[in-house]
């Protein structure tokens, strides 16, 4: 069954192809957040501040009053970086290797469903993001994975260089978000 669903993607689409879907399913899951993200941190943000302990709180303060245009300005900045890497990617599959910068944005993509997922089981409750991040970005990352592999791209050694970098880079949403904010300033009604 599983190799029937694969067969045609497989067939029909190039590697490169697979690469440059990369900025398209994070587009489509922080959609999502885009659409979602004011009113859910403010019906929301009683009941996350009660679960999480204090220093995680101040550290997330910046999260909880964004605007749609805040979050929609930190995705762009996201999603320059993610795209650089796409492009690299691009290359290094050109000359018969991946890119490690790559490879940790796509792990840090795939790092970052399983924080969604963590979120919904500690609120017990939708959270924002997490039915894109499983629809689209769980099986989008490991399918680039398995075809990075089924090209000869990938290797265990080059996933555990990759690794640390990927969680290296999480931080960076919180640093986008900043930007966000710094670039428009939230006008309350």
């Amino acid at each position: 069954m599983l190799a029937a669903l694969l067969q045609y993607p497989n067939t029909s689409l190039s590697i490169t192809a697979i690469l440059w879907l990369f900025p398209i399913a994070f587009l489509l899951h922080d959609s999502e957040e885009i659409a979602m993200v004011e009113r859910f941190m403010r019906k929301n943000k009683g009941r996350i501040t009660s679960k999480l302990p204090r220093k995680m709180n101040a550290l997330l303060e910046t999260t909880f009053n964004v605007s749609s245009s805040q979050f929609a300005i930190a995705v762009g900045f996201l999603l320059i970086i993610i795209i650089g890497a796409t492009y690299l990617g691009v290359q290094s599959v050109k000359s018969g290797s991946i890119s490690i910068f790559f490879l940790a944005v796509l792990l840090a993509t795939l790092a970052h469903v399983f924080i969604h997922v963590g979120q919904t089981i500690i609120l017990r409750t939708y959270t924002l993001g997490v039915v894109s991040a499983i629809m689209i970005t769980l099986p989008y990352s490991i399918y680039a994975l398995f075809r990075l592999s089924q090209e000869n791209l990938l290797s265990w050694h080059l996933v555990y260089i990759s690794i640390p970098l990927g969680l290296a880079m999480l931080p960076l949403a919180l640093l986008a978000l900043s930007i966000g904010k710094a670039l428009s300033p939230r006008r309350d009604k």
